[in-house]
């Protein structure tokens, strides 16, 4: 690896490096058996990466300071305000509609940002769900939802964010997810 790491995260079976030097690398290691290290395993050789593969981060700003998340199958970069992932997508946590199904599982192997999201200032990720606070403190989830994790009061997974309902007189100050739940701390304005 080459550069100064500037932020590790570890999915249930994969890592994820992220180191500077003049631009961002990313460089990922262990399964890929759900695309989570950033390509689709085209041989059963691609399902395991023993050494650190190189990934450059060629989308995300060189001077912008970058956080990476990773749950079970998948990764999330906070880079600027913005959201970029890749990697499994079955319960919507990449935050877009699913693509077409690859053996019944739907992946993206190429980073791309969640349109259409106010600015992020802070970002959270469970085993297959997201949390995230807006900068006028808004909560936002999406993935999956079988036990309620995402805080919409249903158990249905949510494809793409959405915001939750928060009293008028109160506004979000931090957010957190663990593998099937999240929380959110809530400052009364009034």
């Amino acid at each position: 690896m080459q550069g100064n790491v500037e932020n590790v995260a570890c999915g249930q079976n994969h890592t994820v490096v992220v180191t500077k030097r003049q631009m961002y690398n990313m460089y990922v290691f262990g399964d890929n058996k759900h695309g989570q290290l950033g390509f689709f395993p085209k041989t059963s050789s691609e399902t395991r990466i023993l050494q650190p593969l190189c990934i450059p981060l060629s989308d995300i700003q060189d001077d912008i300071q970058i956080q990476i998340h990773t749950g079970w199958s998948h990764i999330n970069i906070l880079s600027n305000g913005v959201v970029f992932s890749w990697g499994r997508n079955d319960y919507g946590q990449l935050g877009r509609s699913s693509l077409k199904p690859q053996n019944g599982i739907s992946m993206e192997e190429r980073l791309q940002c969640i349109e259409h999201i106010p600015k992020i200032a802070q970002l959270s990720v469970g085993s297959e769900h997201n949390i995230a606070l807006t900068d006028d403190g808004v909560v936002l989830c999406w993935g999956w939802n079988e036990h309620g994790n995402c805080g919409n009061g249903k158990t249905e997974n949510i494809l793409q964010p959405e915001c939750l309902p928060i009293s008028s007189n109160s506004v979000a100050i931090l957010v957190g997810a663990g593998a099937g739940h999240s929380f959110a701390v809530i400052k009364d304005t009034s």
